[in-house]
């Protein structure tokens, strides 16, 4: 399992993760496709420096998608996900549910569209404002949140790539966040 260490002036920052997932996907009628993914994640910091920020932390996730490509150039895709988290000392923990749909479009000029958008509740018991909480808040809001992204990929010449990202998120509890990107990408 992988262990980051990092060495800070004054003690070091240690992160550990231990991850176990089962998979499986079956295709029926050719054009759908049906995915179901179990995990379990063990995520530990250890800092010596900073020792509120020391937790570990349980997370069980179920997740099923329904893939449609009807077409080898799009795909509609339909996920649903719940993820239970619970710091191990008994401080925090809290339930995800969420609910998505993606659409993907490729086409043969070198373009490449990707559009999704993704209903997100979330439950949390504890303290909100404490690295735990942030970790299980997955950088949202506790309560109903809706997030959403749009990305769009062109091959302008052989050696040169135009990437446009867009991404928001919003809850009853904050204002609505807008993050948008333009990269300009040459091959040497």
């Amino acid at each position: 399992f992988p262990v980051t260490i990092r060495l800070l002036q004054g003690g070091s920052n240690a992160l550990e993760e231990l991850l176990m997932s089962a998979q499986c996907r079956y295709t029926f009628f050719g054009e759908l496709t049906l995915f179901n993914n179990a995990s379990r994640l063990i995520k530990s910091q250890n800092s010596e420096i900073l020792s509120g920020r020391n937790f570990n932390l349980l997370t069980e996730n179920f997740e099923t998608r329904l893939l449609w490509q009807r077409t080898a150039d799009k795909s509609l895709e339909l996920r649903g996900k719940y993820s239970s988290k619970r710091e191990l000392s008994g401080l925090a923990s809290g339930d995800l549910r969420e609910l998505g749909l993606i659409f993907t479009q490729n086409s043969t000029d070198k373009s490449a569209l990707n559009m999704s958008l993704e209903y997100i509740v979330i439950s949390l018991a504890g303290d909100i404002n404490t690295p735990i909480a942030y970790e299980i808040l997955e950088g949202l809001s506790a309560g109903d949140n809706i997030t959403w992204n749009l990305s769009w990929q062109q091959s302008v010449a052989k050696n040169l790539q135009l990437n446009l990202t867009y991404q928001g998120r919003d809850s009853k509890i904050a204002k609505a966040i807008h993050v948008a990107a333009v990269q300009l990408r040459a091959t040497f």
